[in-house]
């Protein structure tokens, strides 16, 4: 009880820096999940849509990129938590992991704890009303989960199968934030415990994939393994299955146990992997205010690379299937924007994965520029500052490091798409066309890389309002085109004005005119950052 002493006040003070940054997550997260339920009946359509669909979904292609083929009969519940549970503990699992690693192993790093740990408050407390408050999260957004999805009253989504997909959102989330608790005492740094827990999501998702695929055959057990798979073997609107729950949660307890035990056995500041010793004198190529840029983003690059190949590879890999579905599906081809007498029917699709997709590379793009906001947040840009640099070239140097990871980003998907489509279809789609469509979208993602530099430049508090606006331009194109909204409307976000190819034709008047306010934002970001004051 020593080691636990003022936990509550410790509590207030999290919720104190985070309750907005919480309910910001939580309230993303539900309406993610029960914004697409009204529409379930019409994506599903009529029993020889379900029975085409249900084809569909039962490949193992489906499978292994969505989750887990269940039930006699396919109905609205079961199809809307095959397509959506997996993707929807995925986007909890990063809430718990952000949270946790920063409210424990980032804290530390930053001397917060240590300034604590000077008052009367015990060395658990910390860690302990972490995991408190995550729990209080957790809970709460199973329990929304469930209630919003079940408030639409759509036919076959009732509310204890709402309630039963709310709580395995909820209780799978709670494992990743007991990996991240661990892995936050273990390694000797945040980025260390960020980078770890996050190679556990993506093993997670690996080993649930292959469980899937495997289903009836012994590999199933690897399923079993991953806090993803037995989150599916509730089955919710079919069985709702209770007993992958206390398993799950049983997980979660154990992880926070062996936190506590860990914590009470290191030292503060210290993990139990030390970091390596680097050079004694830097190479030729970390040299430079750009180098070191290039030194720090790195990590985030290599791993969005291969994130962008995979995705890119996952949704060309089921090009084949997916046409037989589009043929019979009206309210499929209204979204896609093609109607069905289109001459190629793999247009309108690669159409929409790329302006997707496009819209998904500006977030790594994003976190490559905002790691200079991050280094003057933690008083390591005055360091640098201290030489003959310029504040406006040291800027620079991310803003081009965010355009040249987008080129990239982009080829990697397009190639992906490629290779995979190469696979399994015996005419496979241009690689050309690919490439077009994704290139095609890069004027709009320059314009948010230059609203980042623009917002850095004014205030790092500023910052996040490209998140938001990221969020707005992907419900006004996508959601936009499910509500069927004005054409006007939808060219509000930069992405929703330029054509999508190739569907439609490219304008090259549009790509240079958005080029160009990239452009401005760009000089003015770096005007802006010239004059002010750094963040102490």
């Amino acid at each position: 009880m020593k080691s636990l002493h003022n936990t509550p006040r410790t509590a207030g003070f999290i919720l104190r820096r985070d309750l907005l940054w919480l309910l910001l997550w939580v309230v993303g997260i539900v309406v993610l999940t029960a914004s697409f339920v009204p529409f379930i009946p019409e994506i599903l359509g009529g029993p020889a849509e379900k029975e085409t669909l249900a084809a569909t979904m039962k490949s193992p292609a489906m499978v292994a990129i969505c989750g887990m083929f269940y039930g006699e009969s396919y109905t609205n519940g079961v199809m809307y938590t095959q397509m959506m549970l997996v993707w929807v503990i995925l986007v909890a699992a990063v809430m718990n992991i952000m949270f946790v690693i920063k409210h424990t192993r980032r804290d530390e790093e930053d001397g917060r704890l240590e300034l604590l740990g000077s008052l009367p408050v015990g060395r658990l407390a910390g860690l302990f009303s972490t995991v408190f408050i995550i729990f209080l999260v957790n809970v709460v957004l199973a329990l929304l989960i469930g209630a919003s999805m079940a408030a639409f009253q759509v036919a076959e989504i009732d509310w204890t199968g709402s309630l039963f997909f709310g709580l395995a959102v909820g209780v799978a989330g709670m494992v990743f934030a007991g990996v991240a608790a661990v892995c936050a005492q273990v390694c000797s740094s945040a980025r260390g415990a960020t980078g770890v827990s996050f190679a556990f999501l993506g093993l997670a998702y690996l080993l649930r994939a292959a469980g899937d695929v495997a289903k009836g055959t012994e590999n199933e057990i690897l399923a079993f393994i991953s806090p993803l798979g037995l989150a599916e073997r509730v089955e919710c609107y079919a069985t709702n299955a209770v007993w992958p729950l206390p398993v799950l949660l049983g997980m979660a307890l154990c992880l926070f146990i062996l936190a506590f035990i860990l914590n009470g056995q290191r030292d503060m500041g210290q993990g139990f992997f030390s970091p390596r010793s680097g050079r004694a004198h830097a190479s030729a190529l970390l040299r430079g205010p750009w180098s070191l840029a290039r030194r720090l983003t790195h990590p985030t690059f290599f791993a969005w690379a291969v994130a962008m190949f995979a995705f890119g590879a996952a949704y060309g890999s089921v090009f084949a299937d997916f046409t037989s579905f589009y043929e019979t599906n009206d309210i499929l081809r209204d979204l896609v924007g093609a109607t069905a007498t289109s001459g190629d029917l793999l247009d309108p699709i690669i159409a929409l994965l790329t302006v997707l997709m496009s819209m998904l590379t500006v977030v790594p793009a994003l976190l490559i520029l905002f790691r200079v906001k991050t280094e003057e947040v933690n008083q390591r840009t005055e360091q640098v500052y201290s030489r003959a640099v310029s504040r406006p070239y040291n800027l620079l140097g991310y803003v081009l490091l965010a355009v040249l990871a987008s080129c990239v980003f982009q080829f990697l998907y397009a190639f992906g798409v490629w290779v995979a489509a190469a696979f399994v279809m015996p005419n496979p789609v241009s690689f050309a066309t690919l490439i077009i469509a994704a290139t095609s979208f890069l004027p709009a993602i320059w314009v948010f890389v230059g609203l980042g530099a623009l917002l850095v430049g004014m205030s790092p508090r500023l910052a996040p309002l490209c998140w938001v606006l990221l969020g707005a331009s992907f419900v006004l194109v996508y959601v936009g085109r499910v509500l069927t909204l004005p054409d006007w409307v939808m060219t509000l976000s930069p992405f929703g004005a330029l054509p999508l190819y190739p569907t439609e034709d490219l304008s090259a008047l549009a790509m240079v005119v958005l080029t160009l306010i990239a452009l401005v934002l760009c000089l003015f970001g770096l005007l802006f950052y010239r004059n002010r004051n750094l963040k102490g």
